[in-house]
């Protein structure tokens, strides 16, 4: 694909102005790859399975428990293959909806801490409201 869009230029994308990606696409692809977030990962063969949060947020000096096999998540010739992506189902891991204070910050209401109420607050800061846009989720009277 890259090598017909190097040869003959896009099909559909034209730049007018400065670059940019659209906040719907935006929006769409963060809540997408939150969706397949594990709720553990396996770091090294044989090794405990560490929850995203707080063990894999960073920020911190690597520990030799966490030093990454990284053929545990990639496939790589001659190794078992690698950790999949939580399949596509609307779920988020607990890690996520239970975000901890070094990634919020001091927060009053509770709900902030899940990712989730973050994202639809995100969409609501935006100005985008796919129920009211996308006629595959909207309700009659939606824009009533």
């Amino acid at each position: 694909m890259s090598t017909s869009v190097l040869r003959d230029g896009s099909r559909f994308y034209r730049l007018t102005g400065e670059p940019f990606i659209p906040v719907e696409f935006a929006d769409a692809a963060f809540r997408y790859g939150h969706s397949q977030i594990k709720g553990d990962y396996q770091l090294r063969p044989g090794g405990p399975r560490f929850p995203v949060f707080p063990d894999l947020a960073g920020f911190r000096p690597l520990t030799p428990e966490h030093v990454i096999d990284w053929s545990l998540l990639f496939d790589v010739p001659g190794h078992p293959r690698a950790q999949r992506a939580k399949p596509i189902d609307g779920q988020l891991p607990a890690s996520l909806i239970r975000l901890p204070e070094s990634i919020t910050g001091v927060i009053e209401v509770s709900a902030y801490r899940s990712l989730a109420s973050r994202d639809l607050q995100r969409g609501m800061g935006t100005g985008y409201h796919p129920a009211k846009r996308s006629p595959c989720c909207r309700r009659p009277n939606a824009d009533a």
